[in-house]
């Protein structure tokens, strides 16, 4: 069975006192609109994280987003506002 797609939210998240959140059950994850560069990357990244791999604890999913969004940011990977 195919799963959903992941849906990306942006809003404040500050009453949360969170860069981003994620709803593994509905595949939903939320980033603060204020983000932007490597900052925004990684948590969208780690966001993601969170939804593929449930099991993982917050060190690993930290560490690995940190890492991938750094090799991307490394290959000049970047947002384009069209």
């Amino acid at each position: 069975m195919k799963k959903k797609p992941i849906k990306v939210l942006y809003s404040h998240l500050g009453q949360y006192k969170a860069v981003g959140l994620a709803w593994k059950e509905d595949r939903v994850i939320a980033i603060d609109k204020r983000l932007k560069g490597i900052q925004e990357l990684e948590t969208i990244i780690h966001e993601i994280e969170h939804i593929q791999n449930p099991e993982w604890s917050e060190t690993k999913v930290t560490k690995i987003a940190k890492e991938k969004a750094q090799i991307l940011w490394d290959l000049k990977f970047r947002k384009v506002d069209i």
